[in-house]
């Protein structure tokens, strides 16, 4: 860019706008950003502003908060930055005061009992409207230690494990291929085909009769080491065995040669 090109269409235009369009440019807040900033490095300003320029410098403002002279860029501004105006309206306007600010009763105000004063598990000080414990962390701690379980979840456990029994004894009772009959939980059912959903005491206490009786039909009752047998063959002790002799045959004949 030319800087007395530039010096004429300052001299002939009006406008920023249409320095830019004699120049063959497109008007756009880039161009405009590139324009300013390349005439305010060189000094260069419109013709018209030359004289209001040279009048303002004779005569400028004065900021009323400090006594700092406004330059003409900031002409327009009553103070000369934003902390000479927070300084007065910060005064004039203050911020208004938040409703039920002191709702809230902190350890200052607040009156404890003794017993109140210290977490039961950690025994931290209690602050803010902590009654017995310090943190999340420690009420679970609490009730896991105290075996907590609430009446619902009883409630179903033992739902599910009676309907579980009731399932079991449709299905014989016993584990179809050893016949082991001791413990509920270690008697399962084996899906034969189409399985959709597993079965146990959960489900048993949420899942629809109808739903369940279906699904039922699919399966056959078998201890949990059956139940483990039948889907992983692979892992048959003697399979194993034969597997672990044939790998150590291998690397002694590779050893010998």
């Amino acid at each position: 860019m030319e800087k007395e090109k530039l010096e004429k269409l300052l001299i002939e235009s009006d406008s920023l706008s249409e320095v830019i369009l004699k120049l063959g440019l497109k008007v756009n807040g880039g161009t405009r950003r590139t324009l300013k900033k390349y005439m305010s490095d060189n000094g260069l300003v419109f013709e018209r502003n030359k004289m209001t320029r040279e009048k303002y410098n004779q005569n400028p403002k004065i900021c009323p908060v400090c006594g700092k002279e406004i330059d003409f860029e900031h002409r327009a501004n009553k103070y000369c930055s934003s902390s000479c105006a927070a300084k007065v309206n910060n005064v004039l306007y203050p911020k208004k005061k938040k409703i039920n600010a002191n709702k809230r009763k902190y350890p200052e105000t607040r009156k404890y009992e003794e017993k109140d004063l210290y977490c039961v598990v950690c025994g931290k000080k209690l602050t803010g409207n902590q009654k017995k414990f310090c943190s999340d962390k420690c009420k679970r701690k609490f009730y896991s230690l105290q075996g907590y379980q609430t009446n619902h979840s009883q409630k179903n456990d033992k739902l599910g494990a009676l309907k579980k029994y009731e399932y079991i004894i449709k299905l014989g009772g016993k584990c179809s291929v050893c016949g082991y009959d001791k413990n509920l939980s270690a008697l399962t059912f084996h899906h034969t085909r189409d399985k959709e959903f597993t079965l146990n005491a959960r489900v048993f206490s949420r899942a629809n009769e109808e739903d369940l009786k279906k699904e039922l039909d699919k399966c056959i009752l078998l201890c949990q080491n059956c139940h483990h047998e039948l889907h992983h063959p692979e892992l048959d002790k003697e399979k194993i065995k034969k597997l672990l002799e044939e790998k150590i045959k291998r690397l002694n004949m590779e050893s010998g040669a």
